[in-house]
C-alpha cells in the first residue's frame, strides 16, 4: 500500500485516539521532525530491512530528545501526548511505515484545522508584505469565509499577489500577466 493511502488511515486512528489538545501537541512535535525526511541517509535507515524496527523507533524517538520511551516496552511518562507519540512511532516502525509520517502529519493537520475552523494560508508576492497588511488581509478573509485564517508570506517570487489556503481549496490571484490579458481581451471585444 502506498504511504499516502496508509497515512489517511493512520491519521484517522491518531485523531480518534487523541483529544484535540493532545493532537496539537503531537503534531507540533512531529512537524519539527519532518525536515529529517529530506535526508537520503535518514530515509535509507528507516526503510532498511536490515535494521530492526525497535532500533528504528528508538533512533526516531531520540530525534525528540529521548523524551518518549522506545518500544518494545514503553514506559509511562507524565505526559499522555508523548506516550501516544511513542506508541505511534513504534507502530509505524513495526509496520515499516515511518516513511508515511510526513503524510500523516499533513492529514492530521487538515483534520485539526477543520475541527478548530482555523486555517493557514500562504501569500506569494514580488515584494515583501509587512505584518499589519498581512493581518488586515487575514481579517478580511476571515470575515468573508467565516473561518479563522492565519497568513504567512512565502519566499517564492510571484509577479503579482497570490493568496492560497490549500486546506480550504481557496486561491486568490492577482497576476500582472492575467490582468493584462483580460484588459487586452476586453479591448479586442470592444473593437
Amino acid at each position: 500500500m502506498d504511504d499516502k493511502l496508509a497515512a489517511k488511515r493512520y491519521a484517522a486512528a491518531l485523531i480518534a485516539a487523541t483529544k484535540e489538545n493532545e493532537l496539537a501537541e503531537i503534531l507540533s512535535l512531529l512537524e519539527n521532525a519532518i525536515p529529517l525526511f529530506e535526508s537520503k541517509k535518514f530515509l535509507e535507515r528507516i526503510r532498511s530491512p536490515l535494521i530492526p524496527s525497535a532500533d528504528k523507533s528508538a533512533a526516531f524517538i531520540s530525534a525528540f530528545g529521548g523524551k518518549t520511551a522506545a518500544a518494545p516496552k514503553p514506559q509511562k511518562s507524565a505526559n499522555k501526548s508523548l506516550d501516544k507519540l511513542g506508541a505511534l512511532i513504534t507502530l509505524l516502525a513495526e509496520k515499516n511505515r515511518l516513511g508515511a509520517l510526513p503524510y500523516i502529519v499533513k492529514e492530521a493537520k487538515v483534520a485539526l484545522a477543520g475541527k478548530r475552523l482555523a486555517y493557514e494560508g500562504v501569500v506569494d508576492s514580488q515584494t515583501p508584505i509587512d505584518k499589519p497588511k498581512l493581518d488586515g488581509l487575514a481579517k478580511s478573509l476571515t470575515k468573508r469565509l467565516g473561518v479563522e485564517i492565519r497568513l504567512s508570506q512565502s519566499n517564492r517570487k510571484y509577479d503579482g499577489v497570490r493568496v492560497a489556503i490549500d486546506d480550504l481549496g481557496v486561491e486568490v490571484d492577482f497576476s500582472k500577466a492575467r490582468i493584462s490579458s483580460q484588459i487586452l481581451g476586453h479591448i479586442l471585444r470592444g473593437l
